[in-house]
């Protein structure tokens, strides 16, 4: 019990982290997502799912209409991460590049397709695309380096 309550401190620590210097840089990695990919492939499925259900409603409760949206995919990109790290090996650097790849795939595909049929959106994938490149690329980049940390404070 004192893990998940330390796992949803950290996790709500790196929101706020993220929504504090996403008005300076679009660049920011989004940290939300690479905690719930972290406890998807180091923790169980309980666990994932709490911290997709936290990670959901708060990044829900910074955007317009999309809180159950937000919800929907942290789960979903979780419980792929823990699935995807049974079959890979989870320390590797390029298995966190790849399932965080994968993370980041199913995330801009969701909303793209939440956006485009619940709210009558036309958006296409390359106007999506090239306002969250930079986003996601560093996302990508620096998620090896961040799932070190969380696993020397969490895991060992």
């Amino acid at each position: 019990m004192r893990k998940l309550l330390l796992i949803l401190l950290i996790l709500v620590t790196l929101f706020l982290i993220q929504l504090f210097f996403y008005r300076y840089s679009l660049s920011i990695p989004d940290l939300t997502l690479l905690m719930v990919i972290f406890i998807g492939a180091y923790f169980g499925i309980l666990e994932v799912v709490a911290a997709g259900l936290i990670a959901g409603i708060l990044r829900g409760s910074v955007s317009v209409g999309t809180l159950h949206a937000d919800i929907f995919s942290f789960i979903f990109i979780g419980i792929t991460s823990a699935l995807l790290t049974r079959y890979l090996d989870r320390s590797s650097f390029f298995v966190h590049v790849f399932i965080t790849f994968v993370g980041v795939f199913l995330l801009f595909n969701l909303r793209l397709i939440y956006l485009n049929h619940v709210f009558q959106n036309d958006v296409d994938v390359s106007s999506f695309l090239s306002g969250n490149t930079a986003s996601m690329l560093t996302t990508i980049i620096v998620s090896p380096f961040l799932f070190i940390s969380l696993k020397k404070l969490l895991i060992d």
